[in-house]
């Protein structure tokens, strides 16, 4: 899907006099990124920490998915999609800590599994 993508005649001329070549690359990487976060999450699920850590990596690839999306086809809307999505994070970030640091008081563990009796 993604070859079929680049390989359209105007997604070439979408991306004018940019090295095409490179932005893909880094295109890639994002993605690479983000599947880094992905497993992250998959395979280090107990710790709340480390879950958080994983969170912010995959919300890593996809602002700097939006923002090399944003130089290939010239559209600035991306970057305000990256905006948006930076400060969702962030905003994440904030409430995440707040329960880490009241899961810390009560039980001075982030272990998911300490906490069975937390029956939300």
């Amino acid at each position: 899907m993604f070859l079929l993508l680049i390989q359209n005649p105007l997604f070439i001329w979408l991306a004018g006099s940019t090295n095409l070549i490179n932005l893909i690359d880094y295109l890639c990487l994002s993605y690479l990124v983000f599947c880094i976060g992905l497993f992250g999450l998959i395979f280090n699920y107990k710790n709340f920490l480390i879950s958080m850590l994983s969170i912010e990596v995959m919300y890593l690839g996809i602002i700097t998915g939006f923002a090399i999306l944003s130089i290939l086809t010239h559209n600035y809307l991306c970057q305000i999609y990256a905006l948006v999505t930076l400060i969702l994070a962030a905003s994440e970030s904030a409430v995440g800590l707040g329960i880490l640091i009241v899961l810390f008081k009560f039980g001075r563990n982030v272990d998911f599994a300490t906490y069975e009796e937390l029956k939300g």
